[in-house]
Order: structure tokens, then sequence, then C-alpha cells
């Protein structure tokens, strides 16, 4: 399994996706924001790259998720709080793998 994963991912790699530049404009034509990631595009951010995953994960017969949270944030030393701003999310795909679940 870890042998496939890495395989996978050099495949991303030198199929010339990126998380490198920032995604500056919108999907154009309407409704297919994810088919435009991967078919056109090839750059965006972890929600692109997890939900293009899923999809691609799910064609292929693999029960697959979506999850997003963020990262704890930084610790305020005055107040003892601590702040999470919206750079501190993040997206990532879960793949169910029998027999070990989620």
């Amino acid at each position: 399994m870890q042998a496939q994963a890495e395989n996978v991912a050099k495949e991303v790699v030198a199929a010339g996706y990126t998380s490198e530049h920032v995604v500056t404009r919108g999907v154009e034509g309407g409704g297919l924001p994810l088919a435009t990631f991967l078919l056109r595009d090839k750059q965006g951010y972890c929600q692109q790259f997890s939900g293009g995953m899923a999809l691609l994960l799910r064609m292929g017969g693999v029960p697959a998720r979506v999850a997003t949270g963020f990262s704890p944030g930084t610790l305020d030393r005055d107040t003892g709080e601590w702040v999470v701003h919206d750079t501190d999310a993040h997206s990532w795909v879960e793949a169910y793998v029998a027999p070990f679940g989620w």
C-alpha cells in the first residue's frame, strides 16, 4: 500500500500538478470545478487536491471522503488563548481501506 501511494504521488508531480500558484480566477463555464482542476488548471489548494483525489478514488470503487479542519494555531501568551486564522485551515482525503477502516 505504501509503495502504491508513493507511485501516485510521483505521478501527480510528473503530470504537472502544483500548489505553488495562487488560483486567481473562478471556474469558467459553470458547474464542474473538480473536472476543471483535474483536466485543465492542475493548480490549487488543499481543497482542490483532496476533492479531486476523493472523486478519483470513488470513481475507482474506493469509498472516500473529504475532511476539513484547522491546525492548532498559535498561543497568544498575553491572553493564554489559542488564536486560529483562516490560513490555519486544511482539507484532506480519507479512504476506506479494509480491514483497517478509515
